[in-house]
């Protein structure tokens, strides 16, 4: 016999029958009981679980060029929900051609057709998952495709307001990084 809230055990408590599923915590005791025979001790199993209901979390953004924005996510993604071009929309209005979850699972490169230069734009996105299947909560970047003016001489045009404090890109045809 046992129980599942914690409660002592007893020839009235629930018959145990073979193997069962726990859907949330729980702490079961249970007990041997037979006519004629001393009851056994109590044992007693704590059950947690961690699960998760959080929708992924938009952490950082980094345009690439003027065509391409990163987006980085806490938590690996869904690819069905990524590739779902009704989850983006660019205000003012850039058309988005496509979005491509990376191996990393946390990022993904959203393609437009063409992003005007120097203007400033917003790109709200929704409707992500989380590779358990939760759904973020409505999130918005805003970005500025500014094009790098190369100079005689200039051997690198890094922008430090990448977000994520790792990796600076070069936003020049050189490909130097810092």
């Amino acid at each position: 016999f046992y129980t599942l809230d914690g409660t002592e055990p007893s020839s009235s408590s629930t018959l145990y029958t073979g193997p069962f599923e726990l859907a949330e915590d729980a702490i079961l005791k249970a007990i041997a009981v037979k006519e004629d025979y001393v009851d056994s001790q109590i044992t007693e199993t704590v059950y947690t679980f961690d699960i998760d209901t959080a929708g992924p979390v938009l952490v950082a953004s980094d345009l690439l060029n003027g065509t391409q924005l990163k987006l980085v996510f806490d938590e690996p993604l869904n690819p069905s929900s990524v590739a779902t071009l009704n989850n983006y929309t660019a205000e003012p209005f850039a058309e988005i051609i496509s979005a491509e979850l990376q191996n990393d699972q946390l990022s993904v490169i959203v393609q437009f057709d063409s992003i005007a230069e120097n203007a400033p734009y917003t790109l709200f996105v929704s409707g992500i998952e989380d590779s358990l299947g939760n759904v973020m909560a409505p999130s918005s970047v805003e970005f500025i495709y500014i094009p790098p003016s190369i100079e005689e001489g200039l051997t690198g045009y890094w922008r430090f307001d990448e977000m994520n404090g790792s990796v600076a890109n070069d936003a020049t045809p050189f490909g130097f990084h810092g």
